[in-house]
Parts: C-alpha cells; sequence; structure tokens
C-alpha cells in the first residue's frame, strides 16, 4: 500500500519507512529511524533528535518504531546514545509527549499527552501511562503496570501495578 506523505515533511535519507506509513504536516525524521509498517506519525512530530543530554553524541544505533503504532502531534523521541531508541509495535502515544534517549517502551503500550520519559527508561509490554506522568531515568516500569495523571516515577514500578500521585 502507497504512504501518503505531506510535502513538509522532512525525512533524511537514511531513515527507512515501512508500507502504508502516515507522515503529517512539518514531520521531521531524523537519519537512523526504522519506520515500521501501518504507522501514522502526526504534525510535528519529530523522530531521533537529538539526545537531550548535555554533552551526548547520538550514536551510530536507531530509533525504531514498531509496525501499528500511532505517534500524536509533536511528540519528540530522542535518538540513542549507546543502543537504540524503541518503540514497540500497536503503541499508541498521544501528543506532546517525550521520550528520552535509549528508553525502550514494548508493544501495546499507551503513552498519555504530556508524558515525558528519561533516558534509558524501560516500559513494559502494555505499559498505560496517564496525563502529564513524569518517569526519572534508568526508571523500570512493569508490564501492564498502569499510573495515574501527574504521577512523578523516580523508582521502578513492578509489573501488573498501579501508582499514582
Amino acid at each position: 500500500m502507497a504512504s501518503n506523505i505531506d510535502p513538509s515533511a522532512k525525512i533524511a535519507s537514511s531513515a527507512t519507512l515501512g508500507q502504508n506509513v502516515s507522515i503529517g504536516a512539518h514531520a521531521v525524521i531524523h537519519e537512523n529511524v526504522m519506520v515500521g509498517d501501518n504507522v501514522v506519525i502526526a504534525a510535528n512530530a519529530v523522530l531521533g533528535a537529538d539526545p537531550k543530554t548535555i554533552g551526548a553524541v547520538r550514536s551510530a544505533g536507531s530509533t525504531l518504531i514498531g509496525k501499528g503504532t500511532y505517534i500524536g502531534e509533536g511528540v519528540i523521541i530522542d535518538a540513542p546514545i549507546l543502543g537504540s531508541t524503541m518503540i514497540g509495535a500497536n503503541c499508541y502515544l498521544m501528543p506532546l509527549v517525550f521520550v528520552g534517549h535509549d528508553a525502550q517502551v514494548l508493544q501495546g503500550s499507551i503513552l498519555s499527552s504530556g508524558v515525558k520519559l528519561g533516558g534509558y527508561v524501560y516500559i513494559g509490554e502494555h505499559g498505560n501511562l496517564g496525563f502529564n506522568v513524569s518517569v526519572h531515568q534508568f526508571s523500570t516500569i512493569g508490564a501492564y503496570a498502569m499510573l495515574g495523571m501527574g504521577a512523578v516515577v523516580n523508582k521502578d514500578i513492578p509489573p501488573f501495578c498501579k501508582a499514582y500521585g
């Protein structure tokens, strides 16, 4: 199937796009980004942005977007410093989400508007993060965990747990 790419989108020559990808107005896809099939990237999203760490240099690793994922308006996903930054298959990132360098978000996860993930954060499959959740770098959110809106996470959350506050 054909892709639908807005003419104002900027896509690096080294980026790889799967089939049936939709890219909105003014989206930016940097080098070493790999986008799976049936992905929607909304307007003003930035994939593979420079890492937001003082003195950090992006690695040769990739920013990976799994098949069937939705990336909302204004989402920023940083390039890796060491390995890869990865959003798994069938994830849903609502508008204005920030994903730091080397973060791993596994399949079926939902990141509500305003979620901010520091570098090296790991979200297990089907994690559900409410509006404006902030997750400190190096934190792990277990599979099927649910975080209430506005939660500030500075320690690991076990699988199947609910956390808020």
